[in-house]
């Protein structure tokens, strides 16, 4: 297993009642691998436009989508897992 950390990204909006809910999951799963989570807003952020009707997105470093919309404390866990032994 890599031992440099991996980041993620938790595309999220102001005034989003599903982002709220999950940004507790996503902070949850990613602490208990040891992965930093880095918040970006979806309305602030121009790069980010191609996601304003999925929020909330969870990105990996490299930028793949790992999960969106309801986001399940298993299934994150798992690609995050999975993400660290291939190296994404």
């Amino acid at each position: 297993m890599s031992t440099v950390p991996l980041g993620i990204e938790f595309v999220t909006r102001k005034g989003c009642p599903l982002c709220d809910e999950a940004l507790p999951t996503v902070r949850s799963v990613a602490s208990s691998l040891g992965v930093p989570v880095n918040l970006r807003d979806v309305d602030e952020d121009p790069a980010l436009v191609d996601l304003s009707d999925r929020v909330p997105v969870v990105l990996s470093a490299s930028g793949q989508v790992l999960a969106e919309g309801e986001i399940s404390s298993i299934g994150l866990w798992f690609r995050l897992a999975m993400g660290r032994l291939a190296g994404f």
